[in-house]
């Protein structure tokens, strides 16, 4: 019995490291945003503070922040608009398949300040700067961290959950 047993245990340990190895690789063809990060990080870059100069130009405030959950580094960035820092409202976007956030700020920033909200976009996991490998639960871990600060830190009052795609995705998880 005990030769079988230790059997049944090596099986079910390879079929998880088989199926957590699938779940990196398919998230990798699937999460476009993820090349593309691979692809282009110093225009990720150079894009982050083109947005940021051109949102500190519309009277915003913007904040590149490091989160950290389950060993894995997630880029952040917390943007307040003069009329709305410090008012306890805050939306954490998460972006779908092809988003990184460098290249959405400046096209939901100023829609989330006119409903009275400040904004958190969290990268997922191997999006921009962040570390780790894009899998359900790396991706949603983002999300939870992300969640986490806005309560623990800032101590919001109301929070927003905007994720669109992969995104809503993310969050869910």
């Amino acid at each position: 019995i005990t030769l079988m047993a230790s059997k049944i245990i090596f099986a079910l340990a390879v079929l998880v490291v088989v199926r957590k190895v699938a779940a990196v690789v398919i998230n990798h063809v699937i999460h476009v945003a993820v090349l593309d990060s691979y692809l282009g990080k110093q225009e990720i870059r150079e894009e982050r503070w083109s947005q940021f100069e051109i949102l500190k130009n519309q009277q915003f405030e913007c904040r590149r922040l490091a989160l950290n959950k389950s060993g894995i580094h997630y880029d952040a960035f917390a943007i307040e608009h003069e009329t709305t820092k410090g008012n306890g409202q805050w939306v954490i976007m998460a972006g779908g398949n092809g988003w990184i956030g460098e290249f959405a700020l400046e096209e939901h920033v100023p829609q989330f300040k006119d409903l009275g909200f400040n904004v958190l976009y969290v990268n997922g996991a191997a999006v921009g700067d962040s570390s780790g490998f894009p899998t359900s639960y790396s991706m949603g871990a983002g999300q939870e961290a992300g969640l986490q600060f806005l309560e623990k830190v800032i101590n919001a009052e109301k929070i927003l959950l905007y994720g669109t795609s992969l995104g809503g995705g993310a969050q869910a998880e």
